[in-house]
């Protein structure tokens, strides 16, 4: 969450910063991008602590993570490796993926999809589609989530959630951004 002045912003990222909750989950993600990326980026490069990423109404941890390809390959290809990540797939992979389909009684669309573009050089840029809506006619299917690790409590993720939806939400109805 952010706070209402930047003393209690201060103090929540610095809660963020501190929540072994938080760290673990972003750990999980983290090490699992690496260990995909490992076999083509002989040298990855990653600061040792994440850092705090500010957007309007929450705030991240983020570590950066470069490296140089010792091979060519097609952007979709990288896109593929990384897909989906342990945000929001959970781990590992394939038994995760194996749950979320047998308890979700509807299909994510787009959500937690790999979303971006390539230019005709082969150059691009992808996301995780987190944080989205699919609106058809006067109806609107929003979709957002929250990292799932042992310590864990339910009421604090709905609420994470519910937080991420508010941009959303706001946009939707008409309301400022």
């Amino acid at each position: 969450a952010r706070g209402n002045n930047m003393e209690e912003d201060r103090i929540l990222a610095e809660k963020l910063m501190c929540s072994h909750k938080e760290r673990e989950e972003h750990n999980l993600v983290m090490e699992q991008i690496v260990r995909k990326l490992d076999p083509i980026i002989p040298q990855i490069q990653y600061p040792s602590s994440p850092q705090i990423l500010k957007l309007k109404n929450v705030q991240h941890l983020q570590t950066p993570i470069t490296g140089e390809s010792n091979q060519v390959e097609h952007i979709l290809n990288l896109v593929e490796r990384l897909h989906p990540t342990s945000a929001v797939a959970g781990t590992p992979t394939d038994k995760a993926m194996e749950v979320i389909s047998e308890m979700e009684l509807h299909d994510r669309g787009w959500y937690s999809g790999p979303i971006g573009w390539i230019d005709k050089k082969g150059d691009g840029e992808f996301y995780v589609a987190l944080r989205s809506a699919l609106v058809k006619d006067e109806e609107a299917h929003v979709f957002s989530g929250g990292g799932i690790v042992s310590e864990s409590h339910p009421d604090t993720e709905w609420e994470e959630t519910e937080l991420k939806l508010q941009p959303i939400i706001s946009a939707l109805s008409g309301g400022q951004i």
